[in-house]
């Protein structure tokens, strides 16, 4: 926190208005996440398709075992690209690109089961398409849905279990996490970076489960739980306080950069 909060205020000497092309940018985005669905589509196979929200395990659990290597980057980089590339067409007005890209994100919900980029979605599609620069409108909608919230916590056994959810998702699952992440690694040694590409394959990563798998695997035996985390445990687990260090400074710096170019633009 101290980290972000300090870069968050450095000043970059300049950064010059973007100028780029939107629509030859968008449609080589729009390429590679193609490439991307239709590569998870070849390796998924249309058995695994399903229109449920709630049970996702089986297509997460599949993809798992099936897209690996350079396919699983391809296919991380293939559902970001397609929220980044949605919310950018309806940013500047590309409605037929708007859709495909749209299209793009559901066809990789269907294959891998990754519900976190549909809501991330339809949120930007909220707040571009409805709300656009009416920033006050935007505030009274924020109020106004706590207000909401609150109400059905006090007066209905349902808004009382989504508070509850809210609060261990938000508050309880990440201490717990980040404990678990501190806790092993402390124990066993760090990875330093020795099952992420940016290691090189300098350090070699012994254990034969991933990070996410064996932390897992440590709270809950036997259930093949993905236990992933963020900045805290992942920086933890490869280096220790100094690797959180260096993800919180790296996170600060976008921070700054994404702040600065926005007062410019």
């Amino acid at each position: 926190s101290v980290a972000i909060a300090v870069f968050r205020n450095i000043g970059f000497f300049h950064i010059p208005r973007p100028n780029f092309p939107v629509g030859a940018t968008l449609s080589a985005l729009l390429l590679f996440c193609t490439i991307a669905a239709a590569r998870v589509i070849l390796l998924q196979g249309f058995e695994v398709v399903s229109f449920d929200f709630l049970d996702v395990e089986e297509r997460r659990f599949a993809a798992r075992e099936t897209i690996t290597g350079l396919d699983a980057y391809l296919t991380t980089y293939g559902q970001q690209l397609s929220v980044l590339g949605f919310v950018a067409s309806l940013y500047f007005g590309k409605r037929m690109l708007s859709a495909t890209f749209a299209v793009s994100v559901g066809i990789f919900f269907l294959f891998v089961g990754q519900k976190s980029f549909i809501f991330i979605a339809i949120v930007s599609f909220t707040v571009v398409y409805f709300f656009g620069k009416r920033y006050r409108l935007l505030f009274f909608s924020i109020i106004a849905g706590m207000a909401v919230f609150l109400f059905l916590n006090a007066e209905s056994s349902f808004g009382f279990y989504s508070s509850s959810l809210i609060f261990r998702r938000i508050s309880y699952a990440p201490a717990l996490l980040n404990e678990a992440y501190i806790s092993y690694f402390t124990e066993n040694g760090f990875i330093y970076w020795g099952y992420s590409k940016i290691g090189l394959g300098l350090v070699p990563y012994a254990d034969e489960l991933s990070p996410a798998f064996r932390i897992g695997e440590v709270l809950f035996p036997g259930t093949q739980a993905h236990a992933n985390t963020g900045i805290i445990g992942s920086g933890y687990m490869n280096a220790g306080y100094a690797g959180i260090a260096i993800y919180a400074t790296m996170l600060g710096l976008a921070c700054a950069f994404l702040d600065r170019l926005g007062k410019q633009s």
